[in-house]
């Protein structure tokens, strides 16, 4: 009877070898086959498959790695120029801006003149009139001007640049600053004609007019010994404090242009700072976008290359193409032919082996003879399936003995779904001991000698008896009130 807790098909992949190793010659003629007609198909294809990349498309991918690689170089030479011209020039800008904001503020820092208080500034201003008995010389063209203008304009070109004057002005006001900025808060002026001015500043007014008095008798002196005698007349003369908007004018002008400086330094730092972070790493990502694309065209135009070379037909590419669809052809050839062998063994609803037998009945296998025509891979296959690795003789003589020994006395007959010819090879095995009932499927003869036995022994062949019919026979004994003994496998 069936074993119903193994009513479904149970499959063992050593069962799948066992059948693969069985089918292996139609495996390996349908694989032969489409490996056959995969080399034919390729050398088809390597003949009249033709190009379909032109040279067109091959000048077109040449011309953008060209453009690709240009755009590599002139990235990599903005970037150099970035590093060796632009950014150093920059570094120069800041520079120069700084040194600029730093000499402004040295200014403001220490400047006498600055420090002054435009709105209460001390002052020590006087004005001399020229006179003197020099005539005027007419043998010397160059000398035939006024001699008072001459000394007049004498005054003003003497005190800037005489260094002792500074020096000793200097000492007068005692500051401890550049002499340069000393020249600031003393004004040496010619006015008009004959006329001179003198005008010196300073927090003090009366020390501004002890300067005033210096310079007045010092550069009197000096004069006279140079261009002779003269007599400078003090026509006006004021000591006291002003309000100087010109000197507020000049603060602010001086205070403008340290901020401007200070504006430029920002500027210029800001710059050099794009330069550095922004712009230098835009320029190396564009040098590394730009190499990325051109190693892409490059990689665009050697499968271009690649393709225009396979397509064409030289016994080269023809035999490539041959044997490349003829693997690809094998392959699909070879799991397709053991899809079918799988596909085979789990559709075909037929008694393969021992395994299906067990697997399925819950009554006992008495015996395996195993085929008289001898196969490749017997034994490998024998050892997949768990069938014992003797030859038909010995194998019949033993399923006999175990026949007999588990019938003893009992009346019982061999039946087989797969007719009365199934049982004619065990005959010689067993003689008229046990008789052959026949199909109790198909002859009526048969079910009706079945009255006359205590049992039935199934006698099946393995690859042709059904799984349906096995189990239609074994119904049937059942319903005729008789027990499956067990079941031979031939």
């Amino acid at each position: 009877m069936m074993n119903n807790d193994q009513a479904e098909i149970s499959i063992r992949i050593s069962d799948l070898c066992a059948a693969f190793l069985k089918k292996i010659k139609p495996i390996f003629l349908l694989v032969l086959v489409f490996t056959l007609l995969g080399g034919f198909f390729g050398v088809y294809r390597a003949t009249h498959a033709g190009s379909k990349v032109s040279e067109d498309d091959l000048r077109a991918a040449e011309t953008a790695l060209i453009d690709a690689k240009n755009s590599v170089s002139e990235a990599e030479g903005a970037l150099q120029k970035l590093i060796e011209i632009d950014i150093p020039s920059a570094e120069a800008n800041v520079e120069r801006a700084r040194l600029l904001v730093q000499r402004r503020q040295e200014y403001l820092d220490n400047s006498p003149y600055y420090a002054l208080n435009p709105f209460h500034r001390g002052v020590s201003r006087v004005t001399l009139y020229v006179e003197t008995d020099t005539p005027i010389n007419p043998e010397a063209p160059w000398l035939s001007a006024d001699p008072r203008k001459i000394i007049a304009l004498a005054y003003t070109k003497l005190y800037p640049f005489d260094s002792e004057l500074l020096e000793n002005v200097q000492r007068i006001m005692n500051i401890d600053a550049d002499p340069a900025y000393i020249s600031e808060l003393v004004q040496v002026t010619n006015p008009s004609d004959q006329f001179v001015e003198i005008c010196v500043y300073y927090d003090d007014a009366e020390i501004a007019k002890q300067v005033t008095d210096y310079l007045l008798e010092t550069l009197q002196d000096r004069l006279s010994k140079t261009v002779g005698d003269f007599s400078p007349n003090v026509i006006a003369y004021y000591v006291g404090y002003e309000v100087d908007w010109s000197m507020s004018d000049s603060h602010a002008r001086e205070e403008d242009r340290l901020f401007s400086a200070q504006t430029s330094l920002f500027n210029a730092e800001q710059a050099l700072q794009t330069l550095k972070s922004n712009t230098k790493a835009s320029a190396e990502q564009l040098i590394e976008d730009n190499k990325v694309a051109a190693a892409e065209a490059e990689e665009e135009l050697s499968k271009l290359q690649e393709r225009f070379e396979s397509a064409e037909a030289t016994p080269k590419n023809i035999i490539k193409k041959a044997v490349l669809f003829a693997v690809v052809f094998f392959v699909v050839g070879f799991f397709g032919a053991c899809f079918l062998v799988c596909l085979s063994k789990v559709l075909s609803g037929r008694l393969q082996n021992i395994n299906d037998a067990l697997a399925r009945y819950s009554f006992p296998v008495i015996g395996i003879l195993p085929g008289k025509k001898k196969r490749a891979f017997e034994k490998t296959i024998r050892k997949l399936e768990g069938e014992p690795d003797f030859d038909f003789e010995t194998a019949g003589k033993a399923t006999a003995q175990s026949l007999f020994s588990m019938v003893g006395d009992r009346k019982i007959a061999l039946v087989s779904s797969a007719g009365s010819d199934c049982i004619q090879a065990l005959l010689p095995f067993v003689g008229e001991r046990i008789p052959v009932c026949g199909d109790l499927l198909k002859d009526a003869n048969a079910v009706k000698a079945a009255k006359d036995y205590d049992g039935f022994v199934l006698v099946e062949m393995r690859g042709k008896s059904r799984f349906d019919m096995i189990d239609a026979e074994a119904r049937r004994i059942k319903s005729l009130g008789k027990q499956t003994e067990g079941i031979i496998l031939l």
